[in-house]
């Protein structure tokens, strides 16, 4: 988990001075704002769900367009 980490931190030090550029600001411009990465990982947890194989359960949540 911390090798994916340092990785995804380490494209976004490489991404952040590209689309500043892209922006037509010094490449610094975002350094500030990303100084400590805001990085949280949690496990989700769900509750156990138990249904009969032959039983077809489908849920539409308000979330889901």
């Amino acid at each position: 988990m911390q090798a994916y980490m340092d990785a995804i931190c380490g494209l976004a030090d490489r991404l952040l001075p590209l689309i500043a550029i892209a922006l037509q600001l010094p490449t610094d411009f975002f350094d500030m704002h990303f100084d400590k990465p805001m990085i949280a990982l949690r496990p989700l947890h769900y509750s156990a769900q138990t249904s009969l194989p032959d039983e077809v359960r489908c849920y539409l949540h308000g979330h889901v367009a």
